[in-house]
Protein backbone atom coordinates (compact mmCIF):
# COMPACT_ATOMS: atom_id res chain seq x y z
CA UNK A 1 0.00 0.00 0.00
CA UNK A 2 3.19 2.96 0.80
CA UNK A 3 4.36 1.88 -2.55
CA UNK A 4 1.02 2.33 -4.14
CA UNK A 5 0.38 5.59 -2.58
CA UNK A 6 4.29 7.09 -3.31
CA UNK A 7 3.03 6.42 -7.20
CA UNK A 8 0.16 8.21 -7.07
CA UNK A 9 1.44 10.82 -5.05
CA UNK A 10 5.17 11.32 -6.91
CA UNK A 11 2.84 10.75 -10.65
CA UNK A 12 0.17 13.88 -9.57
CA UNK A 13 3.37 16.29 -8.44
CA UNK A 14 4.87 15.80 -11.65
CA UNK A 15 1.72 15.77 -13.94
CA UNK A 16 0.45 18.96 -12.49
CA UNK A 17 3.84 20.95 -11.83
CA UNK A 18 5.73 19.96 -14.40
CA UNK A 19 4.15 17.48 -17.15
CA UNK A 20 6.40 18.19 -20.38
CA UNK A 21 9.49 18.90 -18.99
CA UNK A 22 9.78 15.34 -16.60
CA UNK A 23 8.23 13.23 -18.53
CA UNK A 24 9.44 13.95 -21.95
CA UNK A 25 13.53 13.38 -20.25
CA UNK A 26 12.11 9.85 -19.67
CA UNK A 27 13.94 6.91 -21.97
CA UNK A 28 12.85 3.69 -19.40
CA UNK A 29 11.43 2.99 -15.66
CA UNK A 30 10.41 0.39 -14.31
CA UNK A 31 9.07 -0.49 -10.96
CA UNK A 32 9.14 -4.42 -11.70
CA UNK A 33 5.74 -4.41 -10.05
CA UNK A 34 3.93 -5.54 -12.93
CA UNK A 35 6.74 -8.17 -14.26
CA UNK A 36 6.28 -11.83 -13.84
CA UNK A 37 8.14 -13.50 -11.30
CA UNK A 38 11.83 -14.33 -13.05
CA UNK A 39 14.95 -15.78 -11.92
CA UNK A 40 18.55 -16.09 -13.77
CA UNK A 41 19.03 -19.92 -13.85
CA UNK A 42 22.42 -20.26 -12.12
CA UNK A 43 24.19 -23.26 -12.59
CA UNK A 44 26.26 -25.82 -10.69
CA UNK A 45 30.28 -24.46 -10.57
CA UNK A 46 32.34 -24.89 -14.27
CA UNK A 47 34.08 -27.52 -12.93
CA UNK A 48 31.11 -29.82 -12.49
CA UNK A 49 29.19 -29.07 -15.92
CA UNK A 50 28.12 -25.59 -15.02
CA UNK A 51 28.01 -23.08 -17.56
CA UNK A 52 27.23 -19.23 -17.48
CA UNK A 53 24.03 -17.47 -18.66
CA UNK A 54 25.08 -15.02 -20.90
CA UNK A 55 24.68 -13.41 -24.74
CA UNK A 56 23.31 -14.57 -27.00
CA UNK A 57 21.12 -17.10 -25.05
CA UNK A 58 19.79 -14.45 -22.72
CA UNK A 59 18.86 -11.82 -25.45
CA UNK A 60 15.33 -11.04 -25.26
CA UNK A 61 15.36 -11.72 -28.96
CA UNK A 62 16.87 -14.97 -29.40
CA UNK A 63 16.27 -16.47 -26.04
CA UNK A 64 14.10 -19.82 -25.63
CA UNK A 65 14.38 -20.39 -22.32
CA UNK A 66 17.10 -18.48 -20.22
CA UNK A 67 15.39 -15.03 -21.22
CA UNK A 68 15.57 -11.63 -19.62
CA UNK A 69 13.21 -10.12 -16.94
CA UNK A 70 10.06 -8.53 -19.12
CA UNK A 71 11.09 -4.80 -20.74
CA UNK A 72 14.27 -5.66 -20.48
CA UNK A 73 17.46 -6.42 -23.14
CA UNK A 74 19.45 -9.29 -22.00
CA UNK A 75 21.32 -10.44 -18.98
CA UNK A 76 24.68 -12.15 -17.72
CA UNK A 77 24.67 -14.98 -15.08
CA UNK A 78 28.17 -16.57 -13.85
CA UNK A 79 28.47 -20.37 -12.99
CA UNK A 80 28.31 -20.78 -8.97
CA UNK A 81 31.32 -21.27 -7.14
CA UNK A 82 29.46 -24.48 -5.70
CA UNK A 83 29.96 -27.61 -7.16
CA UNK A 84 27.33 -29.40 -5.83
CA UNK A 85 24.61 -26.93 -5.27
CA UNK A 86 24.12 -23.57 -6.78
CA UNK A 87 22.74 -22.10 -3.99
CA UNK A 88 20.29 -18.99 -4.40
CA UNK A 89 19.75 -17.85 -7.93
CA UNK A 90 22.14 -15.06 -8.64
CA UNK A 91 19.23 -12.78 -10.22
CA UNK A 92 15.63 -12.91 -8.61
CA UNK A 93 12.68 -11.02 -9.61
CA UNK A 94 9.76 -11.42 -6.86
CA UNK A 95 8.46 -9.94 -3.44
CA UNK A 96 11.86 -9.95 -1.76
CA UNK A 97 13.46 -7.16 -3.14
CA UNK A 98 10.73 -4.78 -3.40
CA UNK A 99 10.90 -0.98 -1.66
CA UNK A 100 8.27 0.50 -0.18
CA UNK A 101 6.67 -2.49 1.71
CA UNK A 102 4.79 -3.72 -1.45
CA UNK A 103 5.27 -4.21 -5.11
CA UNK A 104 8.54 -6.28 -6.38
CA UNK A 105 12.11 -5.82 -6.95
CA UNK A 106 15.81 -7.43 -8.35
CA UNK A 107 17.33 -9.49 -5.78
CA UNK A 108 21.02 -10.42 -6.22
CA UNK A 109 21.91 -13.03 -4.17
CA UNK A 110 26.25 -12.72 -3.90
CA UNK A 111 28.63 -15.87 -3.24
CA UNK A 112 31.48 -15.29 -0.70
CA UNK A 113 34.39 -16.83 -3.33
CA UNK A 114 36.79 -16.73 -0.74
CA UNK A 115 39.46 -14.59 -2.61
CA UNK A 116 39.41 -11.16 -3.79
CA UNK A 117 39.58 -11.40 -7.76
CA UNK A 118 37.44 -13.88 -8.07
CA UNK A 119 34.08 -12.62 -9.69
CA UNK A 120 30.91 -13.84 -9.17
CA UNK A 121 27.27 -11.80 -10.50
CA UNK A 122 26.92 -11.03 -13.69
CA UNK A 123 24.71 -8.41 -15.12
CA UNK A 124 20.95 -6.86 -15.80
CA UNK A 125 21.08 -5.75 -19.46
CA UNK A 126 19.54 -2.32 -21.35
CA UNK A 127 20.02 -1.22 -24.81
CA UNK A 128 18.48 2.30 -25.76
CA UNK A 129 19.03 1.75 -29.39
CA UNK A 130 21.57 2.55 -31.64
CA UNK A 131 21.86 6.26 -31.77
CA UNK A 132 22.35 6.60 -27.95
CA UNK A 133 22.27 9.64 -26.15
CA UNK A 134 25.41 12.05 -25.73
CA UNK A 135 24.20 13.01 -22.04
CA UNK A 136 22.54 10.34 -19.96
CA UNK A 137 21.18 9.77 -16.04
CA UNK A 138 20.54 6.92 -14.52
CA UNK A 139 18.92 6.21 -10.97
CA UNK A 140 18.04 3.31 -9.33
CA UNK A 141 17.87 1.91 -5.45
CA UNK A 142 19.90 -0.32 -3.83
CA UNK A 143 19.44 -2.16 -0.10
CA UNK A 144 22.22 -4.34 1.44
CA UNK A 145 21.75 -7.11 3.30
CA UNK A 146 22.27 -5.98 7.14
CA UNK A 147 24.23 -8.40 7.84
CA UNK A 148 27.15 -7.50 4.69
CA UNK A 149 30.56 -7.79 4.52
CA UNK A 150 32.97 -6.88 2.05
CA UNK A 151 35.18 -9.15 3.75
CA UNK A 152 36.59 -11.23 6.67
CA UNK A 153 37.52 -7.94 9.55
CA UNK A 154 40.14 -10.95 10.20
CA UNK A 155 41.86 -10.61 7.03
CA UNK A 156 43.29 -7.77 4.77
CA UNK A 157 41.20 -9.20 1.31
CA UNK A 158 39.29 -6.57 -0.93
CA UNK A 159 36.01 -6.19 -2.02
CA UNK A 160 34.90 -4.38 -5.10
CA UNK A 161 31.02 -4.14 -6.74
CA UNK A 162 30.88 -3.12 -10.35
CA UNK A 163 27.80 -0.91 -9.51
CA UNK A 164 26.67 -0.48 -12.97
CA UNK A 165 28.71 -0.21 -16.67
CA UNK A 166 27.02 2.84 -18.95
CA UNK A 167 28.67 2.24 -22.68
CA UNK A 168 28.20 2.97 -26.17
CA UNK A 169 27.89 -0.18 -28.30
CA UNK A 170 28.39 0.21 -32.41
CA UNK A 171 28.00 -2.98 -32.96
CA UNK A 172 24.77 -4.40 -35.04
CA UNK A 173 22.55 -6.08 -31.91
CA UNK A 174 20.39 -7.65 -33.94
CA UNK A 175 23.06 -9.34 -35.80
CA UNK A 176 23.47 -10.55 -32.72
CA UNK A 177 25.52 -14.00 -33.65
CA UNK A 178 28.27 -11.96 -34.40
CA UNK A 179 28.07 -8.84 -32.42
CA UNK A 180 28.19 -8.87 -28.42
CA UNK A 181 27.46 -6.00 -26.27
CA UNK A 182 28.43 -7.88 -23.59
CA UNK A 183 32.30 -8.12 -24.42
CA UNK A 184 34.95 -6.55 -23.41
CA UNK A 185 38.72 -5.83 -24.07
CA UNK A 186 39.78 -7.66 -27.12
CA UNK A 187 37.88 -7.95 -29.43
CA UNK A 188 34.46 -5.77 -28.64
CA UNK A 189 32.24 -2.75 -30.27
CA UNK A 190 31.70 -1.90 -26.58
CA UNK A 191 33.49 1.36 -25.48
CA UNK A 192 33.84 4.05 -24.38
CA UNK A 193 32.49 2.61 -21.02
CA UNK A 194 31.99 3.57 -17.44
CA UNK A 195 32.24 1.38 -14.40
CA UNK A 196 31.29 3.14 -11.21
CA UNK A 197 32.58 1.24 -8.51
CA UNK A 198 32.39 0.39 -4.60
CA UNK A 199 35.92 -0.71 -3.72
CA UNK A 200 36.63 -1.98 -0.42
CA UNK A 201 40.00 -1.53 1.02
CA UNK A 202 40.52 -2.47 4.58
CA UNK A 203 43.19 0.06 5.21
CA UNK A 204 40.55 3.14 4.52
CA UNK A 205 37.10 3.44 6.38
CA UNK A 206 34.98 2.43 5.19
CA UNK A 207 34.62 2.03 1.55
CA UNK A 208 36.22 4.05 -1.25
CA UNK A 209 34.61 4.73 -4.42
CA UNK A 210 36.56 3.88 -7.27
CA UNK A 211 36.20 4.77 -11.17
CA UNK A 212 37.88 3.61 -14.32
CA UNK A 213 37.27 5.30 -17.71
CA UNK A 214 38.10 3.54 -21.31
CA UNK A 215 38.03 4.55 -24.55
CA UNK A 216 39.13 2.99 -27.76
CA UNK A 217 43.30 3.51 -28.43
CA UNK A 218 43.78 0.69 -31.39
CA UNK A 219 43.16 0.26 -34.87
CA UNK A 220 41.91 -3.27 -34.48
CA UNK A 221 39.08 -1.58 -32.36
CA UNK A 222 40.05 -2.85 -28.91
CA UNK A 223 39.33 -1.11 -25.93
CA UNK A 224 41.97 -0.43 -22.76
CA UNK A 225 41.83 1.37 -19.65
CA UNK A 226 41.56 4.67 -20.23
CA UNK A 227 44.18 7.35 -19.27
CA UNK A 228 42.94 8.10 -15.98
CA UNK A 229 41.74 6.12 -12.73
CA UNK A 230 39.74 7.93 -10.11
CA UNK A 231 39.58 7.30 -6.53
CA UNK A 232 37.21 9.25 -4.04
CA UNK A 233 36.01 9.05 -0.47
CA UNK A 234 32.53 8.34 -1.10
CA UNK A 235 31.18 6.74 1.62
CA UNK A 236 29.21 3.32 1.26
CA UNK A 237 25.86 3.42 3.00
CA UNK A 238 25.70 0.85 5.90
CA UNK A 239 22.83 1.02 7.74
CA UNK A 240 21.19 -1.78 5.70
CA UNK A 241 18.26 0.56 4.32
CA UNK A 242 17.62 2.03 0.97
CA UNK A 243 19.37 4.38 -0.39
CA UNK A 244 19.17 5.95 -3.65
CA UNK A 245 22.10 6.16 -6.80
CA UNK A 246 22.18 8.31 -9.36
CA UNK A 247 24.98 8.19 -12.30
CA UNK A 248 25.38 10.92 -14.65
CA UNK A 249 27.98 10.56 -17.97
CA UNK A 250 28.57 12.96 -20.97
CA UNK A 251 30.13 12.19 -24.04
CA UNK A 252 33.23 14.78 -24.89
CA UNK A 253 32.63 17.40 -27.40
CA UNK A 254 34.93 15.97 -29.91
CA UNK A 255 37.37 13.15 -30.77
CA UNK A 256 40.83 13.54 -28.61
CA UNK A 257 38.72 16.38 -26.98
CA UNK A 258 39.34 15.89 -22.94
CA UNK A 259 35.77 17.67 -21.75
CA UNK A 260 34.24 14.58 -21.12
CA UNK A 261 32.09 14.03 -17.68
CA UNK A 262 30.79 11.81 -15.37
CA UNK A 263 28.89 12.04 -12.05
CA UNK A 264 27.76 10.48 -9.30
CA UNK A 265 25.04 10.89 -6.09
CA UNK A 266 24.20 9.02 -3.32
CA UNK A 267 20.87 10.11 -1.93
CA UNK A 268 20.91 12.74 -4.02
CA UNK A 269 23.16 15.05 -1.61
CA UNK A 270 26.21 17.05 -2.86
CA UNK A 271 28.47 16.51 0.15
CA UNK A 272 31.70 14.99 -0.18
CA UNK A 273 31.02 11.86 1.33
CA UNK A 274 27.92 11.39 -1.39
CA UNK A 275 28.70 12.97 -4.20
CA UNK A 276 32.02 13.12 -6.98
CA UNK A 277 32.07 14.71 -10.16
CA UNK A 278 35.17 14.75 -13.29
CA UNK A 279 34.80 16.37 -15.61
CA UNK A 280 37.74 15.95 -17.77
CA UNK A 281 37.68 12.98 -19.05
CA UNK A 282 38.53 11.32 -22.20
CA UNK A 283 35.91 9.26 -23.73
CA UNK A 284 36.80 8.69 -27.22
CA UNK A 285 40.28 9.54 -28.26
CA UNK A 286 41.09 11.74 -31.73
CA UNK A 287 41.11 8.74 -33.81
CA UNK A 288 37.41 8.12 -32.72
CA UNK A 289 33.64 9.41 -33.21
CA UNK A 290 31.68 11.03 -30.85
CA UNK A 291 28.76 10.99 -33.07
CA UNK A 292 27.38 7.35 -31.46
CA UNK A 293 26.01 8.54 -28.12
CA UNK A 294 25.52 6.56 -24.78
CA UNK A 295 23.31 3.18 -25.23
CA UNK A 296 23.81 -0.18 -23.59
CA UNK A 297 23.58 0.15 -19.58
CA UNK A 298 24.70 -3.15 -17.53
CA UNK A 299 22.54 -3.07 -13.77
CA UNK A 300 24.46 -4.77 -10.83
CA UNK A 301 27.36 -6.14 -12.69
CA UNK A 302 30.03 -8.67 -11.21
CA UNK A 303 31.33 -8.51 -7.86
CA UNK A 304 34.38 -9.68 -5.93
CA UNK A 305 33.98 -10.35 -2.03
CA UNK A 306 35.41 -12.50 0.30
CA UNK A 307 34.20 -12.66 3.85
CA UNK A 308 34.22 -16.58 3.81
CA UNK A 309 35.99 -19.19 2.76
CA UNK A 310 34.09 -20.60 -0.27
CA UNK A 311 34.20 -24.06 1.95
CA UNK A 312 31.26 -22.52 4.10
CA UNK A 313 29.07 -21.61 1.04
CA UNK A 314 28.40 -18.12 2.56
CA UNK A 315 25.62 -15.93 0.30
CA UNK A 316 25.03 -12.50 0.80
CA UNK A 317 22.11 -10.01 -0.78
CA UNK A 318 21.62 -7.22 -2.43
CA UNK A 319 18.17 -5.16 -3.41
CA UNK A 320 16.90 -3.14 -6.35
CA UNK A 321 14.13 -1.17 -7.60
CA UNK A 322 12.77 1.77 -9.34
CA UNK A 323 15.26 2.33 -12.10
CA UNK A 324 14.64 5.09 -13.77
CA UNK A 325 16.94 6.01 -16.99
CA UNK A 326 16.58 9.91 -18.56
CA UNK A 327 18.42 12.52 -20.71
CA UNK A 328 17.99 15.02 -17.72
CA UNK A 329 18.40 14.56 -13.92
CA UNK A 330 14.59 14.27 -12.69
CA UNK A 331 14.29 16.10 -8.89
CA UNK A 332 11.49 13.65 -8.15
CA UNK A 333 11.21 10.12 -6.96
CA UNK A 334 9.60 8.80 -9.91
CA UNK A 335 8.10 5.25 -9.71
CA UNK A 336 6.16 4.27 -12.58
CA UNK A 337 4.47 0.73 -13.22
CA UNK A 338 5.20 0.38 -16.78
CA UNK A 339 8.12 1.58 -19.41
CA UNK A 340 6.85 4.44 -21.58
CA UNK A 341 6.07 4.09 -25.09
CA UNK A 342 7.73 4.82 -27.81
CA UNK A 343 10.92 2.90 -26.76
CA UNK A 344 12.16 0.50 -28.95
CA UNK A 345 14.61 -2.47 -28.16
CA UNK A 346 17.70 -2.79 -30.82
Amino acid sequence: MQKQILKIFFFSAIFFAVPNSSQATIIFEDNFDDSPDWQSQQTVAKSVGGNDRAWPATYVDACSSACPPQRWTAYRASASYFTDTPGNDTYVLNTDGARGGSGKGITLNVESTGSYGDWAGGSLDLSLGSVGYQELFVKYWLKYDSNWLWTNPGNTQHGQQKLIRISRFSGDINDYNNHNPQMFFTPTENGPSWMPDWYYNKSFPPASFFSSEFFNTQANGSIGYGPTQTFASLVWPSDGGWHSYEFRTKMNSAPGAANGEWEIWIDGQSTPDKHQVKTDVLWVDSNGSVTQGWNYLMFLDNITVAPAPLSEKKEMQIYMDDVVVSTTRLSADIIAPVAPSGLNVE
